[in-house]
């Protein structure tokens, strides 16, 4: 009899950081915009993952109109806007999505990177979370294949309580 071998990806290590880095839960300025840094790994896959789907909902402090500075890569490397294909949120507290239009090879990561303002003033003290989520992924190119369950969300808070230190 004949043995068929079959090769998965497997996305994991799904995650949403700052930059510059500050923990989640922290106090951030508002009149500042945040860069944030979304990342995920086919850290235990044998095959490639395709129309690796990120959606990112953004808390109503969020200014999603703000939105700059998008950058895609794959494994620390450039892409190009051919690569992906970005649906902006639709208003107010929406959901971004960014779709792969290539493949994570096995042991490399995707990022995606960019910039984004608040809805000033925001009301004192307030805090948020926003979450991204891998909503699909698929064995084969074109959407086809398997497709594999949801990563996340991962969430991500911060407030714009000022701490008085009294001494």
């Amino acid at each position: 009899s004949a043995s068929i071998t079959v090769l998965q990806p497997i996305m994991s290590a799904l995650s949403k950081t700052t930059n510059p880095s500050i923990p989640s839960g922290s106090y951030y300025d508002t009149s500042n915009p945040i860069q944030f840094h979304l990342q995920a790994c086919n850290t235990g896959g044998l095959a490639p993952a395709y129309s690796v789907v990120f959606s990112d909902t953004l808390a109503p402090e969020f200014d999603e109109t703000s939105i700059t500075g998008l950058t895609v890569t794959i494994n620390g490397a450039a892409t190009i806007p051919a690569d992906y294909t970005y649906v902006p949120p639709a208003g107010l507290g929406g959901t971004f999505t960014l779709t792969l239009n290539k493949g994570i090879d096995p042991g490399l990561c995707a990022a995606v990177d960019f910039s984004v303002g608040f809805h000033n003033p925001v009301a004192s003290p307030s805090s948020w979370n926003n979450a991204v989520s891998l909503t699909e992924y698929w064995s084969l190119p074109l959407v086809s294949g398997q497709q594999y369950a949801p990563l996340g969300p991962v969430l991500f808070a911060l407030n714009n309580a000022v701490v008085i230190v009294t001494p």
